[in-house]
């Protein structure tokens, strides 16, 4: 984020197969905080496995993902997204990666609590 690596706090999640599935859902309301310089944007880049096939995100201004989310999908094959118009303040990011391999299929979320600071 803006030059800043984050490892988000690992949030809800589904797997599905041939035989069953699994899923836990739960976001956590306060991640470790994250602060990153102001650009008047927010530039996202996600490192992913091969088997990501969609990345989509929300992000809610405040702390908490408690106020009116900006939706986002990443480009097609994208890992780098930017978010236009982010000004200092705190944000929640919650980033979710969509997969799928020959056997199984699922989804995977983290979450971020963000401080933009101008510098």
């Amino acid at each position: 984020m803006n030059g800043v690596v984050a490892k988000g706090a690992p949030s809800s999640y589904s797997q599905s197969n041939r035989c069953g599935g699994v899923v836990g859902d739960a976001i956590p309301p306060s991640p470790d905080q994250v602060t990153v310089p102001a650009t008047g944007s927010l530039t996202l880049v996600v490192a992913t496995a091969p088997e990501v096939k969609e990345i989509q995100g929300a992000i809610f201004a405040g702390e908490t993902p408690t106020s009116e989310p900006v939706a986002f999908t990443f480009g097609k094959g994208a890992t780098q997204h930017v978010l236009p118009n982010i000004l200092p303040g705190a944000y929640y990011l919650h980033i979710t990666l969509n997969w799928s391999r020959p056997l199984d299929s699922g989804t995977d979320s983290h979450a971020y609590r963000i401080i933009v600071r101008a510098q």
